[in-house]
Order: C-alpha cells, then sequence, then structure tokens
C-alpha cells in the first residue's frame, strides 16, 4: 500500500552529518531508520519517507546496505534515499527558512 500524497505528508531524516558521527551512532540511526520504515508499511496512514545525505561509502548508508533489498525493495514504498543534501532535494528555500 502506498501512501497517497493528497492525504498524507512527507517526512525528511537528514543524514548529512554522517562523518561527523561515531560507528555506534551511525549503527543506531540506521536501525531507527529501519524501525521508522518498518513501522511506516504497516501504518494504516503512512507519510512519505526521505533520507537525505546517505552518500555511497558512508556509514549510515553502509549499516542500510546490510539489510537484504535496500533500497531497492524499500523505493515505491512511500520511501526514498538521496546522496544529496536537503536544498539539493527540496530547493534552496528550505536553508533559508522557506522564504
Amino acid at each position: 500500500r502506498k501512501a497517497d500524497i493528497e492525504n498524507s505528508f512527507r517526512v525528511c531524516f537528514d543524514c548529512s552529518f554522517d562523518d561527523r558521527m561515531t560507528f555506534k551512532e551511525t549503527n543506531s540511526l540506521s536501525k531507527q531508520l529501519r524501525f521508522a520504515y518498518s513501522a511506516n508499511r504497516k501504518s494504516s496512514m503512512p507519510v512519505y519517507i526521505d533520507v537525505s545525505g546517505a552518500k555511497r561509502g558512508g556509514q549510515t548508508r553502509g549499516h542500510l546496505e546490510k539489510v537484504q533489498g535496500f533500497p531497492e525493495r524499500w523505493v515505491g514504498k512511500a520511501f526514498q534515499c538521496f546522496e544529496g543534501g536537503l536544498e539539493d532535494i527540496y530547493g534552496r528555500s528550505v536553508g533559508n527558512g522557506g522564504g
């Protein structure tokens, strides 16, 4: 079941600070992302989940890639994973308070 954009909203997890985090912190973050994805799939009112700053070769993405089916089977289920930052995905307005 895919979230209906007309009746849902978008949540973005910014992983662009991955390089400033310890191995333990990035592992914890990836577990939280997996939990959010799983809970969202089971929800009767799912939201769109975007993950920004998840660069190939980064620790957080590395932890996620150990999960079978990531990202191929996750994408299309109200989930998207981007290597770019928030501004790259949503435009420059995010960086200056929306205006």
